[in-house]
């Protein structure tokens, strides 16, 4: 019961700093920096009913690829961006997707 409460408080806090502009806000401020979103095991049965915060589900990492996708991140290897990074030449739209998935 109070699981599901603090879900619904998180959407709804979600929801409201989106409708404030927030999430623009912080992707203006961050426009030079690297962006790395790391993910660690792809669910391929039921694991993430049992370790949600470490295994994702297909569909959603769907759903998210979707939503870089739809935000126009330039999705690019470590490597090169690390460079880019260093010799201050990134791409404001710049993404990194790194996947360890040790499990598999």
């Amino acid at each position: 019961m109070v699981k599901n409460m603090k879900k619904k408080l998180l959407l709804i806090f979600l929801y409201v700093i989106k409708y404030l502009g927030l999430f623009y806000l912080s992707r203006f401020i961050t426009r030079k920096a690297l962006r790395i979103i790391c993910y660690h095991s792809f669910s391929i049965e039921d694991e993430y009913q049992w370790k949600p915060r470490v295994f994702i589900r297909p569909e959603t990492f769907e759903k998210r690829l979707q939503l870089i996708k739809n935000g126009k991140f330039q999705v690019q290897e470590l490597d090169s961006s690390l460079e880019r990074l260093k010799n201050n030449q990134l791409k404001s739209s710049e993404v990194v997707i790194t996947i360890d998935d040790g499990w598999y």
